[in-house]
């Protein structure tokens, strides 16, 4: 078969170049392997590289004098390759500021008289915005940080924190002009109650109730909880429009030092990021994606009529896969483009389409701005994830690594953009997505996240999240609108891409 007939590359051929030879120390100082096994023909994914270790080797690349877009490195089949496209010109990383009309601006200081700056919403954040008159709490996340140990001016260090993190004063205006993400001067006071509850949980619940409204001066907010036998909790609640998956790991840290009276990481503003995506070419990014999508027979859509009532809405599982990574090796792809295709084969056999597409997540972190790997914010978006049933899934799988490769420049782009995604707006182009969250989480034993394991998706109608544990495990969290499609149905779903990622395990074919 296909995969048979992909064979280890055992003889390690000799680096040719000083370029070659860079490359390769930092290839191995990034994923821990002995420079003398990386050879010129020697492929970034078969020795375990991914595009969260892609961008520690574009870091350090800068940092020797070199530059290297994760775009490119991701695209190249070879170090050769890649090495080869490394250049000592600098990559443009700094974007010219973004402009807001006089109107616009007018409009926000007659909410927020004496913020500090303000700038177009992303698209991402648009989209969770829009959920706050329906379903308020959808996005809101409740950190938990044990305060038991009595750590002594809380409040006071808390605000010293949020003086210097535009990102935990931000807040929205809606306008006739758009979206607006504002953010608040640096001496804001900050309130920060002190709650006395039975449970935390009782606290944690109306907390939740409460979420955030545009009338709220910022998205975020802390209260030290006292509950039980003495127990003490601080309790971080934001909004997911000013956090994603890496933010909330850098987050959760800076709290953790400002607590502890420790010094304070120095961070970029967010709006560099914005700065960025406006400086975009447009037509550009229309073109790529009408050409991505070209020939797409129709919307790839689970929803259904559900009449259920009270079920739980979410689903989790932990499942082993001892032989899925020196199998991925040796074909050059990631555990991302696998999971992928399993949610792909899962629609195609319940939907019977041989053409499916399929939200993804995609981290930004690798965007050409200076820090961004830095950076506090929600950088994320969600792209259309193209899968045509037409060859194996060896060469399935290496065609969704080009395409995911392919698509980085153009996946944090304009709203404009992002509403056509090439295909008539009238109808949702797909209705589920998948967030492969592969992020180097430092365990904090005084910091963890309230369970939301039992909450509805909170935009699509199935939302995905999977979390790689190690090498050869994966924990798998299915999240689903009961609204829009009944318990039966969705764990169906969700135990055949189960299945299908166990079946993978065994061999690809």
């Amino acid at each position: 078969n296909a995969l048979q007939a992909l064979e280890v590359e055992v003889q390690v051929e000799a680096l040719e170049t000083e370029s070659e030879r860079r490359m390769a120390k930092i290839w191995a100082q990034v994923l821990g392997v002995n420079v003398n096994d990386i050879g010129r023909r020697t492929s970034f994914f078969s020795i375990g590289g991914d595009s969260i270790s892609a961008i520690r080797v574009v870091q350090l690349c800068k940092k020797a004098g070199w530059h290297i877009l994760a775009s490119e490195l991701l695209l190249s089949n070879t170090l050769q390759q890649a090495s080869s496209v490394m250049s000592s010109v600098k990559t443009q990383l700094e974007w010219p500021p973004i402009e807001v009309s006089e109107c616009a601006r007018s409009r926000i200081q007659r909410r927020w008289p004496g913020y500090e700056s303000c700038f177009p919403a992303t698209h991402e954040q648009h989209d969770m915005i829009s959920t706050i008159d329906t379903t308020p709490s959808s996005f809101v996340s409740q950190v938990l940080f044990d305060l038991s140990q009595g750590l002594d001016d809380v409040p006071d260090k808390y605000r010293h924190l949020v003086a210097q993190r535009d990102i935990l004063r931000s807040t929205f205006v809606k306008t006739e002009f758009g979206l607006f993400h504002v953010v608040q001067p640096s001496t804001m006071y900050i309130s920060i109650p002190r709650i006395s509850t039975l449970t935390l949980d009782a606290f944690l619940a109306v907390d939740l109730t409460r979420a955030f409204t545009l009338d709220d001066s910022s998205f975020a907010r802390f209260a030290v909880v006292e509950h039980g036998n003495g127990q003490v909790h601080g309790v971080l609640t934001i909004h997911h429009a000013l956090y994603d998956g890496a933010t909330m790991a850098m987050l959760t840290a800076d709290v953790l030092d400002a607590l502890q009276g420790r010094p304070l990481a120095v961070r970029p503003p967010f709006r560099l990021v914005v700065d960025y995506i406006e400086a975009q070419d447009s037509a550009l990014a229309e073109r790529y994606w009408m050409t991505y999508l070209r020939g797409l027979p129709g919307p790839t859509c689970v929803a259904c009529t559900s009449n259920a009532k009270d079920c739980a809405v979410a689903l989790v599982e932990t499942i082993q896969m001892p032989s899925t990574s020196a199998l991925l090796k040796r074909i050059h792809v990631g555990m991302a483009a696998l999971v992928s295709l399993a949610w792909a084969t899962t629609l195609r056999r319940l939907l019977r389409m041989d053409d499916v597409v399929f939200g993804q997540v995609v981290s930004n972190r690798t965007i050409p701005v200076k820090d961004v790997a830095r950076t506090l914010g929600c950088v994320i978006s969600s792209v259309p994830c193209r899968v045509t049933f037409d060859k194996d899934n060896v060469s399935l799988l290496q065609a969704m690594q080009a395409d995911n490769a392919a698509m980085l420049p153009y996946s944090l782009t304009k709203a404009t953009v992002c509403k056509q995604w090439g295909v008539d707006d009238s109808a949702a182009l797909f209705d589920t997505e998948v967030s492969f969250v592969n992020l180097a989480m430092v365990e904090l034993s005084a910091v963890k996240e309230s369970h939301t394991t039992c909450r509805p998706a909170s935009f699509y109608v199935i939302e995905l999240t999977v979390l790689p544990l190690t090498t050869d495990s994966l924990c798998i969290q299915g999240n689903f609108d009961p609204h829009r499609i009944s318990g039966t149905r969705a764990r169906q779903y969700f135990d055949i891409m189960l299945d299908t990622l166990k079946s993978f395990d065994k061999g690809i074919m």
